[in-house]
């Protein structure tokens, strides 16, 4: 951080984190409460630990390829196991997440996976992600500049079995 010259920095999580707070970078945050009313969860990451998460919420669930979606503030958007190689699964996944957003008008997204969240916000034509600031130890929220949707998106393989009740039970609190 107190280099007098750029310098690009890569390793460990640990090494973030003393890093960061080196930064001469302003601290102060205004908390942000969603006023969304719902929201579409999108469980696209392959990782075991999300297919528990997603399997263990009993929330309303579409079925493939979410053309029609359940009447309810929170619907699970799980898709299929096997829908290609890992890329092009993410692209698929994306482009139905997006047409399903818009068709529903959703206030927000909660996204499981770093592909599929690519994939989702380019099928909506996002360039550009505002964080808020952290829903949950290591879960972000952000807001969508382009749709204004809000925008919850957690890592494939993170997060206890119970993570979707606890993202809700936060978004919800205080409305």
């Amino acid at each position: 951080a107190a280099a007098a010259r750029p310098a690009l920095v890569a390793g460990t999580g640990g090494f973030a984190g003393p890093w960061v707070r080196r930064l001469p970078l302003a601290r102060d945050s205004k908390p942000c409460r969603p006023a969304a009313r719902r929201w579409l969860v999108v469980g696209g990451s392959l990782h075991p630990r999300s297919r528990e998460q997603l399997e263990r919420c009993e929330w309303p669930r579409a079925a493939w390829p979410w053309q029609d979606l359940p009447d309810s503030p929170w619907v699970l958007l799980a898709p299929p196991p096997l829908l290609g190689a890992p890329l092009e699964a993410a692209a698929r996944i994306g482009e139905a997440a997006a047409a399903a957003c818009r068709r529903s008008g959703a206030d927000g997204l909660v996204i499981f996976g770093g592909d599929t969240a690519r994939a989702v916000l380019g099928a909506l034509g996002e360039r550009a992600v505002e964080p808020c600031g952290e829903l949950l130890a290591g879960i972000p929220l952000s807001r969508l500049p382009a749709t204004g949707l809000w925008l919850v998106s957690k890592a494939g393989g993170f997060g206890p079995p119970e993570v979707l009740t606890l993202i809700r039970r936060e978004l919800e609190r205080g409305r």
